[in-house]
């Protein structure tokens, strides 16, 4: 007894969020490889590498995600218990989904199929296996039983009985890929009758009608989950990661990308266009056309606007380019890097590498309020906050330019991303993310956030995104504090 305790201990998983009626953030799957694909008569489960995928089945829209802790390999709909039986190794796991719960049954060997009925679950792996689904125990078995369902890894075979889907991958079209020839192969399919569902390696969940070939798709994510930057421009909202550029459409909940030949920087809307950099080029983006603006000795590293200029912080200063034109100048620092513009009616501020630079736009002249190397910079209010090199907080008043205390250090805990919401000043932090209130100075854990590092934080129509340990967190506003 006590060495199958010490078995469950070593392989129990862990799922993400572990209970939907204590936890209040929601996961953003990125798109990853389907693996396996099951379905009840409300639900299509989509197993997307770790995650476990729910999509409405009546309208075939995203519906919540939960996150485990390994890749998922095979997935079962039990339709005797509406539990998920999922082959995840080194165990077995009964998931059920309608309350999060998890049971794990440690089995190491590799699984080439597996079927349910209504007592047992039945393992093939060369050998023959039986679970018994109400004790747990695992045992082999000289045959299984006649008329069982099975489900098991695809192989390239399965695709034969559906001459429909060839050529059995997928392209881009011209408006989501500078990569327009790549391909993206199918890699599950689950028969449900009258709709097939298709699977896919970073191209997104399909279903089709096999009466009428119809198809729709489905775009469940971001590109990956390496988010470095969200911006809301217009009304869409855009995650920039290291495949592109992925867009959100809150108003009908809709995803689309455009896939990039390498990782943007910083991104800006610009005389109804957009520009962006990569690396050290400055680029005005169409469609999935860009054009050269400009190249920097220095790499790029973030871009601001106002009524006038565009500004481009790089490795080696800062430079500005009017709206109409294509010859940047140096403006200000040089020589040393720019990590961040903040731009406002009179002022322009810059965060660089070995200071904090401010430039009056009525007398043009630039000042270094201090000389801390500065990462980012919000403001609440008219005060501005700062995030030093260092990973301190430095609360900067500009309106106290002629006084001996413009600034000081906020109280020090590692903080790696700062954003707000014009009330609070939220904090990514190595254990969790936190809020500090200028009117208290005082700070407060997010309790409904996992206590994880994270390295990134937006805040986008009353929704706190945090990008850590390569997970995208939501949480609604109302659940912050």
């Amino acid at each position: 007894m006590s060495n199958l305790l010490f078995c469950y201990a070593i392989f129990s998983i862990s799922v993400s969020p572990p209970n939907i009626y204590r936890e209040y953030y929601n996961l953003i799957p990125p798109l990853g490889k389907i693996r396996s694909i099951a379905a009840s008569p409300r639900y299509i489960f989509v197993a997307s590498d770790n995650y476990l995928i729910f999509f409405n089945k009546p309208d075939f829209t995203f519906e919540k995600a939960v996150m485990f802790d390994r890749n998922i390999e095979m997935l079962g709909y039990d339709r005797w218990t509406n539990d998920l039986w999922v082959i995840s190794r080194p165990e077995v796991v009964r998931f059920t989904p309608f309350t999060y719960t998890t049971r794990s049954f440690p089995f190491t060997r590799v699984v080439s199929r597996f079927a349910i009925d209504d007592k047992n679950l039945y393992l093939d792996t060369g050998t023959k296996y039986r679970l018994e689904k109400r004790s747990g125990r695992i045992e082999a078995i000289s045959s299984f039983p006649a008329g069982l369902h099975w489900i098991q890894k695809f192989t390239a075979g399965i695709l034969k009985k559906y001459p429909f889907l060839t050529p059995y991958y997928y392209f881009d079209n011209e408006q989501e890929s500078q990569m327009p020839f790549q391909r993206y192969p199918i890699t599950t399919i689950y028969d449900d009758g009258m709709d097939l569902y298709v699977g896919t390696d970073h191209f997104g969940l399909l279903k089709y009608n096999k009466v009428s070939g119809q198809h729709q798709r489905i775009i469940y994510g971001p590109l990956d989950p390496q988010i470095d930057r969200v911006y809301q421009i217009d009304s869409t909202i855009h995650f920039l990661c290291a495949g592109g550029i992925s867009y959100f459409q809150p108003r009908n909940r809709k995803w689309h990308y455009l896939r990039l030949r390498q990782k943007p920087v910083d991104i800006i809307r610009c005389n109804q266009g957009f520009i962006f950099g990569i690396e050290n080029r400055l680029l005005k983006l169409s469609g999935t056309f860009t054009y050269p603006i400009s190249d920097f000795k220095g790499r790029l590293l973030c871009l601001a606007r106002d009524t006038r200029y565009i500004y481009i912080g790089t490795g080696q200063g800062l430079f500005r380019l009017p709206r109409s034109g294509n010859e940047p100048t140096l403006f200000g620092p040089a020589g040393r890097a720019i990590y961040a513009i903040f731009i406002t009616e009179n002022r322009i501020y810059a965060g660089g590498e070995n200071g904090f630079y401010c430039y009056d736009k009525k007398n043009t002249t630039w000042s270094i309020p201090f000389n801390f190397g500065v990462k980012d910079i919000v403001s609440i209010g008219k005060d501005l906050y700062l995030l030093s090199l260092n990973n301190q907080i430095i609360k900067y008043l500009p309106e106290q330019s002629h006084s001996d205390t413009t600034w000081f250090l906020l109280p020090y805990f590692n903080i790696y991303d700062i954003t707000t919401d014009q009330q609070m000043l939220y904090c990514a932090s190595y254990a969790g993310v936190y809020y500090y209130n200028p009117e208290t100075m005082t700070y407060q854990i997010i309790y409904h956030l996992p206590r994880i590092k994270y390295d990134y934080l937006f805040f986008i129509q009353e929704k706190l995104i945090a990008v850590g340990d390569n997970k995208i967190f939501s949480l609604s506003k109302e659940y912050l504090r």
